[in-house]
């Protein structure tokens, strides 16, 4: 019986580490309702298809079994570099959805989540699952896939290096998912800016006027309304959004290569 060569199975290894880190942190995969036998199971299937299309790689013996973990934890960095840069319009979501329920004045209101586990507000949650059904719709676990592949056209194993342009696009992205969540709420934001607004004039040639008990059930009943009307201009920013992570991803993997 013939064995699987030492190289062969570095090779597949080093992989697996970069495949499983990305499907632990990209959406869908990383919900706790994705089984993880069925992720780790698809992650090896994944990483033994990825050993025919991927550069040929061998280890170097004098590298021990320290180089060998060091190697395993740089493919890691590189999956977790492209879960995060798929997750990254999920967190815009979550904070808008967050922003919202403090206009609404329901951020007190929470429901249990199930993809995480623990309880979130009710409009993070909503806007959540709105966003995966978009990313699902698009294809997105398929550009995930095509993704990790594609990653060993730009970088190959062993070739890591958190450059200062990696760096620096790191941060862009985190500053982005405040811009992200404020243009998603921003419609209610300003439609509430001028409720506010009203009602201070009201208050001023109505003394008698009790606003706070007036302008609370107004902003819960108004900012329903406004939310399903924007709903479309939601999905359309969403679509976009997740529609640019193609050239996202592929400038942050040229910038990882060392």
């Amino acid at each position: 019986m013939t064995g699987i060569p030492i190289d062969t199975f570095i090779h597949v290894l080093l992989i697996f580490a970069r495949i499983s880190s990305a499907l632990a942190t990209a959406p869908f995969f990383n919900t706790s309702n994705f089984p993880v036998q069925v992720r780790v199971f698809f992650g090896m299937l994944l990483a033994y298809m990825t050993f025919f299309m991927s550069p040929e790689y061998n280890f170097d013996p004098n590298y021990g079994l320290g180089g060998l973990v060091i190697l395993a934890l740089k493919e890691a960095m590189v999956g977790i570099a492209i879960g995060f840069g798929l997750s990254i319009i999920f967190y815009s979501l979550m904070f808008a959805g967050f922003i919202l329920e403090f206009e609404l004045g329901i951020s007190l209101s929470t429901a249990f989540d199930p993809s995480s586990g623990v309880q979130s507000g009710i409009v993070s949650s909503l806007l959540f699952w709105m966003g995966l059904l978009i990313y699902i719709l698009i294809d997105g676990p398929h550009f995930l896939i095509k993704s990790l592949i594609h990653s060993y056209q730009l970088i190959g194993i062993g070739e890591v290096a958190f450059t200062e342009n990696f760096l620096n696009l790191l941060i862009k992205l985190s500053a982005g998912t405040f811009i992200l969540a404020l243009k998603l709420a921003a419609p209610i934001m300003v439609a509430f800016f001028l409720l506010h607004l009203t009602m201070g004039i009201m208050n001023r040639m109505m003394p008698q006027l009790q606003v706070f008990f007036v302008i609370m059930p107004l902003k819960t009943i108004l900012g329903l309304f406004l939310m399903a009307g924007i709903a479309p201009l939601l999905v359309y920013v969403l679509r976009n959004s997740l529609s640019e992570l193609d050239v996202t991803l592929t400038i942050m993997l040229r910038y990882l290569k060392g």
